[in-house]
């Protein structure tokens, strides 16, 4: 019984193979190129442009749905930084710009900031991002911050004790405006 199925079904798939090289002359060498340019076209073309304008119908909506419902800081702050940590370092600075007015978190795009520019090598971006954030009134940077400032002006002043508190002080008073915290 199963096997005169398998051969039913072999049949029919071999009667209709056969029909599509007789409608579009596949045996015939001197036709072939016109009847693999007539399936193209026939079978090929409407496929593409019918996913192309899937694609383009997907990608509307999806922007659309940002725009009616715009993701919350949470996953705002999430998604900058995933991008951070796969070495983003562009677009997850722009995610953190978006989150600047809010103040939850405000101190997490201040901390990336200094991350920025004294660890990641980026000084630019970071210290352009620092202000913006210093020009909103954010003024909260983790004390490891500090830490490193002291370093830079260990190495800056050549180790004197002296000068190094002082910058200390002035980079937590002047410069940053900050309480440790």
């Amino acid at each position: 019984m199963v096997r005169s199925s398998s051969s039913s079904s072999f049949d029919a798939i071999h009667t209709a193979v056969e029909r599509l090289i007789d409608e579009h002359h596949l045996d015939d060498p001197s036709k072939m190129l016109f009847g693999c340019l007539h399936i193209l076209r026939s079978y090929l073309v409407p496929f593409v442009l019918g996913c192309s304008v899937l694609t383009c119908t997907y990608q509307s909506m999806k922007r659309l749905e940002q725009w009616l419902f715009p993701p919350t800081p949470r996953v705002r702050y999430q998604t900058a930084i995933a991008l951070y940590q796969r070495g983003q370092i562009r677009p997850a600075l722009k995610e953190f710009r978006k989150l600047m007015d809010d103040d939850r978190y405000g101190k997490a795009v201040l901390s990336l900031a200094v991350h920025e520019i004294y660890v990641a090598g980026s000084p630019t971006e970071g210290l352009r991002l620092l202000k913006e954030a210093r020009s909103k009134g954010l003024q909260i940077v983790p004390a490891t911050t500090i830490n490193i400032l002291q370093e830079d002006a260990k190495s800056i002043m050549g180790g004197d004790a002296v000068m190094v508190e002082l910058n200390a002080k002035m980079a937590k008073q002047d410069y940053l405006g900050i309480v440790e915290g």
